[in-house]
């Protein structure tokens, strides 16, 4: 019977294009300029997965699914930058910064975690952001209060898709895997899920992949709040 809750954050809880293009785009842009290349922009914003045409993203690409680390190694490298730290310092900046300026949640996201701390589940947040990002942003659309856990890339507990962020989520909590549900908007949520032994794994579409890229869910919602629909009386913990 399902306890615990654990979220992915952006694509799943917070509306991804709207809270990271632009943070992308200006970390692109601080880039370009410390590369001497005003083209290098777009270039970057490409590589990592965007389709400027469509406003789509390819799955699995860099800037939907890696840790801001990867990101920066990834940037520097096309950048042709040769010092890692100031060029890895205004990129880790620039993320916070923007992503914390205006993060937006998906609608119907807040009142869905009130609902579900009522109904008893303990509930948490794993991202391939970093936890500061992470926690800065949960907080700036009021929706940390529910929470008892969130880790992020930097946390020391591993990245997605292997197992370590919904077992640290277990430890801190008390909870066992199979009491956890995973929810997330990514195929590598879904693989952490499995790794870990989720009782219950849930794919959403309201990030940056289709139904297709999340079969391997044991449910594909179009977004988080459709949890409720999910959770029957019986469920809901005492």
């Amino acid at each position: 019977m399902p306890r615990g809750i654990l979220f992915d954050k952006d694509g799943t809880l917070i509306d991804f294009n709207a809270t990271w293009l632009p943070a992308y785009r200006l970390a692109a842009e601080r880039a370009s300029a410390m590369a001497g290349d005003a083209r290098l922009t777009d270039r970057l914003l490409a590589s990592g997965g965007f389709n400027a045409a469509t406003g789509t993203w390819q799955p699995r690409s860099l800037l939907t699914s890696a840790s801001n680390d990867e990101i920066v190694d990834a940037w520097m490298a096309q950048a042709g930058i040769a010092e890692r730290e100031p060029f890895a310092s205004i990129m880790l900046d620039t993320f916070h910064e923007a992503a914390v300026a205006s993060p937006m949640c998906i609608g119907g996201i807040p009142e869905m975690m009130a609902e579900l701390y009522a109904m008893g589940y303990t509930l948490g947040v794993a991202t391939m952001d970093d936890e500061r990002t992470a926690r800065d942003s949960l907080a700036r659309v009021g929706i940390d209060a529910w929470l008892s856990f969130v880790c992020g890339a930097d946390s020391g507990h591993g990245i997605k898709p292997g197992p370590g962020m919904l077992e640290a989520f277990c430890r801190h909590t008390g909870l066992t895997p199979p009491e956890v549900i995973m929810v997330g908007d990514s195929p590598y949520d879904i693989e952490m899920g499995r790794a870990a032994g989720a009782g219950i794994v849930v794919g959403v579409t309201s990030g940056s992949h289709s139904a297709a890229d999340l079969a391997a869910a044991d449910h594909v919602l179009d977004d988080a709040t459709g949890l409720l629909a999910l959770l029957t009386p019986r469920w809901a913990s005492a």
